[in-house]
């Protein structure tokens, strides 16, 4: 878990599963996840985890739940500072 980056292991399943609709050109919930920066921003905020991983008013991606792998990675990467 304390190997989990942003870049690495995060970015990969944002650009696939949360960019298409969290962008600067449609910023669903006022959200747009274009850099590091504006994940974390969210992460900070407990939304990455009510949202993704709670399911706190419904789960994101709109498509359903993520696999339990990349959630366990976002997890990882939550609990272990969220490093670039």
């Amino acid at each position: 878990c304390d190997t989990v980056t942003y870049s690495k292991h995060i970015k990969p399943i944002v650009d696939t599963k949360c960019v298409s609709c969290h962008n600067p050109g449609f910023k669903s919930g006022e959200t747009e996840f274009g850099s590091y920066e504006q994940f974390k921003q969210k992460a900070d905020a407990g939304r990455i985890k009510a949202r993704v991983i709670d399911g706190t008013g419904g789960y994101m991606p709109q498509t359903g739940k993520l696999p339990d792998n990349e959630l366990r990675l976002i997890q990882c990467w939550l609990d272990n500072g969220m490093k670039q």
